[in-house]
């Protein structure tokens, strides 16, 4: 059992290489009872089925301790991950590494309400999502690549946090019945094409879309009412943005947006307070941003132009109008 400490030298976690034993269990709790918070457990190997057992009796009373698990890209010795039918009241869990087939010994893990799969989780686009539509108490879900059953989704209904890498499903539509999400964070969404579905969640208040080349319009950003933060990056075809007259958004960033050719649609955004803008466009100038001084409530602007004289004209801009970058 090693721990894992931070800069001042207190512990933030522990860290199993090897076979644990029952005495570890008893050397964590005695921490937990001397209020030293224990943030995360790391498992790079497997563990008897009496550790596991123990190790729930631990989080029944501990339950915000998060569980990870590694299996170095499937090279580990872990077998199968049947062990988590044992680890009922877990809330956190992190699968890394694992090139996963088979999700089935989670969908008995029904107090999970944060999940994550990262770094080549699973093995291959025919991993089914279907087992987990027993986890009705989700609150948070990250994953990455294209699944099967990704409408899955729509069971949680507590969902308030989704992030998901290189999702291939075409339209977003089964969201819909999601409202409790709050946040939403999308890369490599190259797969997408219909992000209309997002217009129905009335509680989304922070969006973070990131590398489309396919889509030419962003028209469905003007039904996310509640939005607070938006966050656009590499979304190489839109030419124009849509009037930003949503009365919730309070900050705004867009980067990489090579084709675009106006950004006037930013002028509705009346309470907006952060402006960050980086669209590697040739075909804007600085005269094209003059609108941000209509934007009353702005207090934080930064842009730049890869052009030093365009940044110069607009670095002057920005002064007369006094606004902070």
């Amino acid at each position: 059992m090693e721990y894992i400490k931070n800069d001042s030298g207190i512990i933030e976690g522990i860290a199993f290489a090897t076979k644990a034993d029952s005495l570890d269990i008893d050397k964590i709790e005695a921490l937990l009872a001397n209020k030293i918070a224990i943030g995360y457990i790391h498992f790079f190997s497997p563990q008897e089925k009496s550790f596991w057992v123990k190790l729930d009796g631990l989080l029944a009373t501990h339950p915000y301790i998060r569980l990870s698990f590694n299996n170095a890209h499937g090279w580990g010795t872990w077998k199968d991950i049947s062990f988590l039918e044992d680890l009922t009241h877990a809330h956190i869990l992190t699968i890394n590494e694992w090139l996963l087939e088979d999700l089935s010994p989670i969908s008995s893990l029904v107090s999970i309400k944060r999940l994550a799969f990262i770094n080549d989780a699973f093995k291959s686009s025919k991993v089914s999502l279907a087992p987990l539509h027993t986890l009705k108490n989700l609150e948070d879900l990250s994953c990455s690549g294209k699944l099967k059953d990704i409408e899955v989704i729509s069971h949680f209904t507590k969902l308030e946090k989704l992030s998901h890498y290189a999702m291939g499903k075409g339209s977003l539509e089964y969201l819909q019945n999601n409202h409790a999400l709050k946040k939403i964070y999308l890369r490599g969404s190259d797969g997408i094409c219909d992000f209309s579905g997002l217009g129905h969640l009335k509680h989304l208040e922070e969006m973070t879309l990131i590398r489309n080349y396919k889509i030419e319009n962003l028209d469905f950003l003007t039904t996310l009412k509640p939005v607070k933060k938006l966050y656009i990056s590499d979304f190489n075809k839109i030419q124009t943005l849509p009037s930003l007259a949503l009365e919730e958004l309070k900050e705004l960033r867009l980067v990489t947006l090579k084709n675009i050719k106006q950004l006037q649609g930013i002028a509705d955004a009346i309470n907006l307070e952060e402006l960050s803008i980086y669209a590697g466009s040739k075909a804007l100038v600085p005269s094209d941003l003059w609108f941000i001084e209509r934007l009353k409530k702005l207090r934080v602007l930064n842009v730049r132009f890869d052009n030093a004289h365009d940044q110069e004209e607009f670095n002057a801009f920005r002064k007369s109008i006094s606004l902070e970058s």
